[in-house]
Parts: structure tokens; C-alpha cells; sequence
């Protein structure tokens, strides 16, 4: 397998099924003890023997202590290349079963590690979440924060001294989102958004407003998704040296595409619908 990267490429989409497009990139080194990496495939599509169109979106799951991860442009140039196949006889019963089987067998065979892959084709699909703001965890919003509207921004590459000045040596609980979060693609340089949500426990915590300064010093950064939940975790686990902490970044889409990583030291407060590869999680704000 080819792997020079595609990203910032002016590739054309292939016509038929073409695993040897897919690209793996190394992946940097994972600080959390827990974590996944979530993709929801928006654009996806194949025909039945008689030439019927099944359309669904692809949820695709890997874990954070792979060697490697999937490049973005050819994951969506891989999955548009399945347009035109002709899979299986009948849509819920062979078709997906034969498309799913073939995109988890490839995926594995590139990143080396278990995959796992959902087509969700039921609409309207009922969908849930870890993360709403109608129910109990992650209420509250960090530029909501009384007085925010007088703190000072003007950082805006990687800044972690904002935390460290920023500490709430009472200690407690926290669990606690932005959607302020923006960063830039390591390779293109094209803006990503998207959302943060924090759960950190311990002796002492990052007040709000350092939390939202250091979140909003990642605006010029250019990094991958996954690696900008990294560098979060290990920013917070290595200056607080929390009891818990989970981090979980959920991105808005970008060419038919959104990932969403999360990472934590407890197995236990990993969002159980995020990484289950047969829920479809809701959208939150930018989804």
C-alpha cells in the first residue's frame, strides 16, 4: 500500500471498489490509558444486485493505542468508491452485511488493530447521547461563566501556562463543555470546530476561566483531531495530576466526515453510546 498522503490533493474519486487508496498515518504517542477514536461516515452509499441505492451513515471505531491512524481524504475516497458496487440481493440482510464486512476487514488490515464498523440504515434513527445538555452531566458551558464576557483573550497558539496560573487548589468535580474549540489540519490547514467536554476530578482543578483561555489558545494550531485530544488530556493529566479525567473532542463534519476521539484514565467513564459502534450518537451544536 501506497502511503504518501492525499490530503491537499486534487484526487479524483475512483469509480469502482478501491481498497489500495486508503492511507495510514503514525500515530502519535497516547498519554490516556483509555481511549477511542469514533468516525461517523455521512456520505455512503452502495447498490443491491438489482441496482437499488442503500444509504446510511457508517460508524467506525478504533482504539487510541493503535500504531496508526486512518488519513481522512482517502477513508472518504475509499468509502465513495463502493457507489457503484453491487452488494448482496437484499438491502438489510446481505447487502450491508457484505458492505460492512469489507470496509472492517480492509480498515484492519491497514491500521493493524480491531475495527469496528455499524452501518445505521433504520430512519428516522433514534438517536442518543452522552453528552446533551438536557440531562445531568455536562451542563454547563465554559463561556457562559459569570464575568466571562470581561476575560482577556489574545493567545492563540498552544498557551499551557494558562493552567498553571489558573489552579482551584479546593479541589472537587467538574464536568464541564466549550464549543469554542477551533484548530487547523496539520496538513491543509483548513479551520476544524468543534466541541470539548471535560470530566476532572480531583485534588485541585483548572478554574473556568484558564480551562476556556487554554482552549481557545488552540485556535491557530495546526494538528490532527485525535492529536489535539491528546495534547489536551496530557496537558490537564500532567499539570493536575487529577483522580479522573476524560476529555472527549466532538468535531463538526468536514467532507462527509466527523471524528470524534475521547480519552480518559478510568475505563468506567468512557461515554458507553459513543464508543458502541451500533448507537448513533445525536449531534451536538456544530453536527
Amino acid at each position: 500500500m501506497n502511503n504518501d498522503v492525499l490530503l491537499g490533493k486534487n484526487i479524483a474519486f475512483p469509480q469502482r471498489y478501491c481498497k489500495d487508496i486508503l492511507r495510514k498515518m503514525k500515530r502519535g504517542t497516547s498519554e490516556a490509558p483509555y481511549g477511542f477514536d469514533c468516525w461517523y461516515a455521512h456520505e455512503v452509499s452502495f447498490l443491491t444486485s438489482n441496482g437499488m441505492p442503500v444509504v446510511g451513515v457508517l460508524k467506525i471505531v478504533y482504539p487510541s493505542n493503535s500504531e496508526y491512524i486512518i488519513e481522512s481524504k482517502s477513508l472518504k475516497l475509499y468509502l465513495a468508491s463502493f457507489n457503484m458496487e453491487k452488494l448482496g440481493e437484499k438491502w438489510e440482510i446481505t447487502g450491508v452485511q457484505a458492505f460492512t464486512d469489507i470496509i472492517k476487514r480492509d480498515l484492519e488490515e491497514v491500521l493493524e488493530c480491531e475495527v469496528k464498523v455499524y452501518l445505521h440504515t433504520d430512519f428516522p434513527i433514534v438517536k442518543s447521547n452522552d453528552f446533551t445538555h438536557n440531562c445531568k452531566r455536562y451542563p454547563a458551558l465554559l463561556e457562559r461563566t459569570d464575568g466571562a464576557d470581561e476575560w482577556h483573550f489574545d493567545i492563540y497558539n498552544e498557551h499551557p501556562s494558562y493552567l498553571e496560573v489558573g489552579i482551584d487548589k479546593t479541589g472537587g468535580e467538574m464536568e464541564v463543555c466549550t464549543h469554542l474549540l477551533r484548530s487547523n489540519c496539520r496538513i491543509t490547514n483548513q479551520p476544524d470546530w468543534g466541541s470539548v467536554f471535560f470530566h476532572i476530578k480531583g485534588k485541585q482543578l483548572p478554574s473556568n476561566e484558564a480551562l476556556l483561555k487554554y482552549v481557545v489558545s488552540l485556535r491557530n494550531e495546526n494538528l490532527f483531531h485525535e492529536d489535539v485530544c491528546e495534547l489536551i488530556y496530557k496537558r490537564i493529566f500532567d499539570i493536575f495530576t487529577p483522580e479522573l479525567l476524560t476529555v472527549c473532542c466532538i468535531y463538526a463534519m468536514r467532507g462527509g466526515i466527523d471524528i470524534r476521539p475521547v480519552r480518559s484514565n478510568t475505563f468506567e467513564d468512557l461515554p458507553r453510546l459513543l464508543i458502541s459502534e451500533t448507537v448513533l450518537t445525536a449531534e451536538t451544536f456544530r453536527q
